[in-house]
């Protein structure tokens, strides 16, 4: 769930003794990114359901 004024972020910390490599994600305050993966997400399950059906 998207709430406004939050924006989500991840971090993924990598490394042995001595070093450290940092990967951070920050997603932007709009919802244009969730709203097409979303849509993409449903085409490709109709899709596959399609293709299940008439096998």
């Amino acid at each position: 769930m998207r709430r406004p004024g939050y924006v989500i972020s991840i971090e993924s910390v990598f490394g042995l003794k001595d070093e450290r490599l940092t990967i951070r994600h920050d997603s932007g305050t709009g919802a244009e990114p969730y709203i097409n993966e979303a849509l993409l997400a449903i085409k490709s399950e109709y899709i596959y359901r399609l293709k299940e059906r008439f096998r």
